[in-house]
């Protein structure tokens, strides 16, 4: 649906004002009851107009309070700006301060093909959302092709296919079959809608940001720009520069590259995966936990590549929602693949064990089901990825680098996950440039430069190219972080707001020495992943079931002393010995369990705190009245010493000591500690 007649804002009455939201809301409120459809008119070219949020808002974000929402009409393709016309969704978050910097932050997302408003939106509501409104409003744009934005290239075939690629169990040659049919079913229904995917580029791109900042009202503005999105805030900063004040650069992709030094770009992207594992394989050295239990990881994890690749495993799992059965061969790309998406999604710190597990035989349990198995739906915007795309990157193909070992196997695969580029280009016959590189920016504006130092696909290293033509650059890479550093922790928040509130944009840094990479060491992490992937029922039932037969007792105990019962029973002494000793083995060890049920699970997996350390103590201690407790419950039959009933629970309850310490045992937390 278009919306219009709500409010439209021209150059010099910045939306941003407070007063009206208060205006507006109610009939954006009333339209959206209604659902008033029009066609775009000439003079709304280059004009917000007002229309209810398209995307989901989170709890305590009021729409006409928190966030207005609407839509600025551009020209399909900006050189015949008496064209066709498409609409921009735009959503404005307010300000919490009273008083609101006059300058807002205007966020740019990725892909390219990534929905702005639905990634970003629901952090509005967190902590990270609040700190980054508490001075300024926040402007999202929804790129031209993106979910929210009129026509999206929004492609669900393609998501779709990936999932029955699974499930069919399909080859590398029938996927891609598979693939290639779902985009051309998505190309003939856009070019049946009139669309010209050839409109969709990055010049067209980078015009929709300046005339959306022009329908705002904003003269100057703050720009973020993340991943992909980092080309395209480039891009404006190199054609309107005097429209910003501040830029950061969020994981950044250089936008000038000198091939004699990198190669062309495909060799530059490729060689991003092999830096970013070597990080992460030196911070493990460097880490005396990780160094302790993985001493020998590169060789490990280059070994393993090697023996899948010669020997595919096959895996069966189930799909959550269906329950239907589907086989997954896992090879070394295999690994590889789940490698990087890992590092990329600031998962890193489980790769050390992940590569425990693989060489102790335990596939099934290193791997679950989400971890192959798509939803089949999706934001991501396909048909803006390839148009955008293909309007950004040349045709080539990675060169084979000077490297060796497992740097070559990582760059390889790297290699092959980017690849396909040109066919996809072909298809939707978007012509792709003659080359990447543009020639420096020449600009001294303030530029912030974030990277994640585990980063498989924009490193610390392409700020470092960056910084060579950014002359007022400060660069920030963040230790144990992938891609997308901003609201990937504290620190990387701190230091981009401290960019942007600071009066000479001198970011404090000091957070990132206190950073570092940390890293899943404890031995029970394996179990913790049994128990998402394969639960070990029986063993669970084990567990269960002797806490409730030890807490029967102790009841039950507790119960016939405070009643007087068990001074009536015969052989009454006696039997009060057994009970304290099962007792006091009882009591020791659901103390420890209150200790376990008191710890972060997270936080276990990293290194067992001071507390459990101490906590695992008691069940050792109970050893001796278990023993004691096993000889009487042999006792009470020989002698009769309480009822049938009394010596069957007594016996029950003695067993399940022992077997509450067997599984103590299994999750690796029987033992000394200190």
């Amino acid at each position: 649906m278009k919306y219009s007649g709500l409010l439209v804002v021209r150059r010099g009455n910045s939306v941003k004002r407070k007063s009206a939201y208060a205006v507006v809301s109610l009939t954006i409120a009333l339209l959206a009851a209604v659902a008033w459809p029009v066609q775009t008119r000439a003079t709304d070219l280059g004009a917000f107009i007002a229309a209810p949020c398209p995307m989901a808002l989170p709890e305590g974000v009021v729409e006409g309070q928190d966030v207005l929402c609407g839509y600025v009409t551009v020209p399909e393709d900006h050189a015949t700006p008496a064209g066709k016309t498409i609409q921009l969704a735009i959503a404005i978050f307010s300000a919490k301060s009273s008083e609101p910097a006059t300058i807002p932050l205007l966020m740019l997302r990725g892909g390219p093909g990534e929905s702005a408003l639905s990634a970003w939106t629901p952090s509005f509501a967190s902590p990270f959302g609040q700190l980054l409104l508490s001075k300024r409003d926040v402007i999202l744009l929804e790129q031209r092709g993106t979910l929210y934005s009129k026509p999206p290239l929004h492609c669900p075939e393609a998501a779709a296919v990936e999932r029955e690629i699974v499930l069919e169990g399909l080859d590398e040659v029938q996927a891609q079959t598979r693939r290639t049919e779902a985009l051309r079913i998505c190309r003939d229904r856009f070019m049946s809608e009139g669309i010209d995917l050839g409109a969709f580029t990055i010049a067209n791109n980078t015009a929709d940001v300046a005339m959306v900042m022009d329908a705002l009202g904003y003269d100057r503005y703050d720009l973020y720009g993340v991943s992909n999105g980092t080309i395209l805030a480039q891009r404006v900063l190199r054609e309107y520069p005097g429209r910003l004040r501040r830029v950061i650069l969020d994981s950044v992709y250089p936008i000038t590259l000198d091939p004699e030094t990198y190669g062309n770009l495909p060799t530059f992207v490729c060689s991003a995966y092999p830096l970013a594992l070597r990080q992460m394989l030196a911070d493990c050295k460097g880490n005396p936990a990780c160094r302790k239990a993985f001493p020998d990881l590169e060789a490990t994890t280059h070994e393993l590549i090697a023996r899948f690749n010669a020997d595919p495993a096959s895996l069966a799992f189930k799909d959550p929602k269906t329950g239907q059965q589907f086989q997954v061969t896992v090879t070394g790309d295999t690994l590889l693949n789940q490698m990087y998406w890992a590092m990329y999604n600031d998962m890193a710190y489980q790769l050390p064990m992940m590569a425990h597990l693989l060489s102790t035989g335990d596939a099934d349990v290193a791997f679950g089901a989400d971890m192959f198995l798509p939803s089949g739906a999706s934001t991501f915007s396909h048909g803006m990825n390839i148009s955008m795309g293909c309007s950004i990157y040349p045709s080539a193909t990675a060169s084979a680098p000077d490297l060796e070992g497992l740097d070559a196997v990582v760059y390889q695969a790297a290699a092959r996950m980017q690849g396909g580029g040109s066919e996809r280009c072909k298809l939707w016959g978007v012509p792709q440039p003659d080359r990447y590189s543009l020639p420096e920016i020449v600009s001294d504006l303030p530029v912030l430069l974030m990277s994640g130092e585990l980063d498989p696909i924009t490193p610390p290293r392409n700020a470092e190219v960056a910084a060579r033509y950014l002359s007022r650059s400060v660069s920030a890479a963040f230790p144990g972080l992938g891609h997308e550093t901003l609201n990937s922790h504290q620190c990387a928040t701190a230091v981009a707001l401290s960019f942007l509130d600071h009066p000479d944009a001198s970011p404090d840094t000091s957070c990132i020495g206190e950073m570092h990479s940390g890293f899943i060491t404890e031995p029970i992490a394996a179990r913790l992943v049994a128990l998402q992937n394969r639960p070990p029922m029986l063993r669970l039932a084990l567990l269960i079931g002797s806490v409730l037969l030890m807490v029967s007792g102790l009841v039950a105990w507790l119960w016939g002393t405070v009643t007087g019962h068990n001074r009536k029973v015969r052989h009454g002494q006696r039997g009060t010995r057994a009970r304290w000793f099962a007792g006091a083995a009882i009591v020791l060890n659901l103390s420890f369990l209150v200790i376990v049920a008191a710890c972060n699970p997270m936080a276990i997996v990293f290194g067992y705190p001071l507390t459990l350390r101490l906590g695992m103590l008691l069940p050792l201690l109970s050893i001796v009245p278990t023993v004691a407790a096993l000889a009487y419950a042999v006792l009470a039959w020989r002698d009769r010493l309480w009822s049938v009933f009394g010596r069957v629970h007594f016996t029950l309850v003695a067993l399940a000591i022992p077997v509450f310490l067997w599984q103590l045992r299994y999750w690796h937390l029987l033992g000394w500690r200190l």
